[in-house]
């Protein structure tokens, strides 16, 4: 949206809203990426919030909402699925901070060290290493954009597929 503002005035009076939208930006692209699935057991706020966790724990700038959005999927359909996983994820999203996803993200990963060895935090954390790690979708996104070694550090680009590289040049 920004870029479409700055092509159609291009002047220096746009600049100072531009900025304004840049500030909203974790809030805004959690909103886009998360509206777009109907979810079971989580409502659309606590999917934005369970995004913006997600996120938070394994932050890509490289990769949409939309890779985490199939988190926060995985995550609603196992809450279906258990109704103590259901209230363990609502209970832990509801104590959050309201400005959870408005905060900066340094004050983000701040409270979300508080939370961790809890049964929320493992299922988020493992769900997103699986969620991102796992998916094909992603290595291929961190090849082309040379972001692979943001993920693991001496990852490197090969000819391998992206699977084959995954396990012998990124080690876990």
């Amino acid at each position: 949206m920004r870029r479409d503002i700055l092509k159609i005035g291009g002047s220096a009076t746009l600049l100072p809203f531009a900025s304004i939208l840049e500030l909203a930006g974790p809030r805004q692209r959690a909103q886009a990426g998360a509206l777009a699935v109907d979810f079971k057991s989580l409502d659309h706020a606590q999917a934005i919030l369970l995004l913006s966790v997600a996120r938070t724990v394994f932050p890509h700038d490289f990769l949409p909402d939309e890779q985490y959005t199939k988190i926060v999927v995985v995550i609603d359909a196992k809450a279906t699925a258990d109704n103590a996983v259901a209230m363990r994820v609502k209970e832990a999203l509801a104590a959050l901070p309201n400005d959870f996803t408005a905060m900066e993200e340094a004050k983000r990963e701040e409270y979300l060290r508080t939370l961790e060895g809890s049964p929320f935090f493992r299922l988020v954390y493992e769900e997103t290493i699986a969620g991102l790690y796992g998916d094909a979708t992603v290595w291929s996104t961190a090849v082309t954009s040379n972001a692979a070694s943001t993920i693991f550090p001496g990852c490197r680009r090969t000819s391998r597929s992206v699977n084959e590289r995954s396990r012998t040049l990124c080690p876990r």
